[in-house]
């Protein structure tokens, strides 16, 4: 009887081990599995997170910025407060003018990187900088034949065109306004109002990149310190 019993003992713990055995066959642990983080170790958080799909900026003053795309130069989808809760979690707040709640952004780790989970959207990791678009490429200085223009980072534009007379001194023109980018277009706004927008076209390859409007070409404008 109890050679039975005792048999049976040894049975139950190697089934249960080899049940155990075939779990962890099963269920390995991989590289994406989020592991819990370190409560004395708060992880520092960037200013750029992406899941390749959308955008968001967490900057130092305190407000974000949540980007249907990747370009930052566009309106944001959603504009509002944010604040380090805890190690693991922020709360971010948006701007809305009936009082809404605060949402919590839990903070994961996979492997040596940082993940936000922001609402039912996929994954955020860390940018070390933001996707470089066309706006980046087209922020500075323009010139074409007796026209200049400028085109700032703050989507803020200066045009400035020097008028040739049949007599007497040149003619000086010009305007200001808000820039911004459709597809291979520029659209340049002025200020003044009933004042119709100037449609330039982009012109980019391999070599060489330029502003086309109206059969004339306006190309990137030299460097102040060239030659110095």
């Amino acid at each position: 009887m109890r050679f039975i019993v005792a048999a049976t003992i040894v049975l139950s713990v190697a089934s249960g081990c080899e049940s155990k055995s075939r779990k962890d066959k099963q269920n390995p642990l991989v590289a994406s599995t989020p592991l819990s983080l370190d409560p004395t170790d708060v992880p520092e958080l960037t200013e750029w997170w992406t899941n390749d799909t959308q955008l968001l900026q967490l900057s130092e003053s305190g407000v974000y910025r949540l980007y249907a795309g990747t370009n930052r130069y566009h309106m944001p989808m959603e504009r509002g407060q944010w604040t380090r809760r805890n190690y693991a979690a922020l709360m971010i707040e948006p701007y809305a003018e009936l009082p809404s709640q605060p949402a919590r952004v839990s903070i994961r780790k996979v492997g040596d990187e940082l993940r936000l989970l922001v609402r039912n959207l996929q994954p955020m990791h860390s940018l070390a900088d933001p996707p470089k678009v066309l706006e980046d490429r087209l922020i500075g200085g323009w010139t074409g034949e007796g026209e200049a223009l400028r085109l700032g980072a703050d989507l803020r534009y200066s045009f400035s065109r020097q008028a040739a007379r049949t007599s007497g001194p040149a003619s000086l023109g010009s305007e200001e306004g808000g820039w911004e980018v459709q597809d291979d277009l520029l659209i340049l706004q002025p200020d003044s109002r009933g004042m119709l927008p100037t449609i330039v076209r982009v012109h980019e390859t391999d070599d060489e990149m330029f502003l086309e409007t109206g059969g004339r070409r306006l190309v990137p404008a030299p460097s102040p310190f060239e030659g110095s």
